[in-house]
């Protein structure tokens, strides 16, 4: 579900395939709690300062878990991968250490098919 993102994980891990980077042991992916989403919004904020990603993240209105404003973020976040994936396979289970992600976990991403 696109309010799912509100807990920040699923950002934290998109980013993380497209830099490798990201410390996803701070990540917690099994989060229930509004301070626990704003933690991992952290770990995605060091990442745009550390990668030059010059895109400011509502954080307030993206832990409050609404559709529409985590729909808004997705698109732009999805653009942004569109762009800077490196390609190749990526083991998501294996980056966050077998933690689980959610009901509707995927394990790999992979660019879209061109044209």
């Amino acid at each position: 579900k696109i309010e799912q993102l509100g807990t920040g994980a699923a950002h934290c891990q998109i980013f993380d395939s497209i830099f490798g980077d990201l410390p996803l042991t701070r990540v917690k992916f099994s989060t229930k709690q509004e301070y626990e989403y704003i933690n991992n919004f952290k770990v995605l904020q060091h990442c745009f300062l550390k990668h030059k990603i010059d895109k400011p993240i509502p954080v307030e209105r993206l832990v409050k878990c609404r559709f529409q404003d985590n729909i808004e973020f997705l698109q732009w976040v999805k653009r942004y991968w569109d762009q800077s994936y490196p390609g190749g396979e990526y083991d998501a289970v294996g980056r966050r250490g077998g933690a689980a992600a959610g009901p509707s976990a995927t394990t790999t991403m992979r660019p879209p098919a061109g044209p």
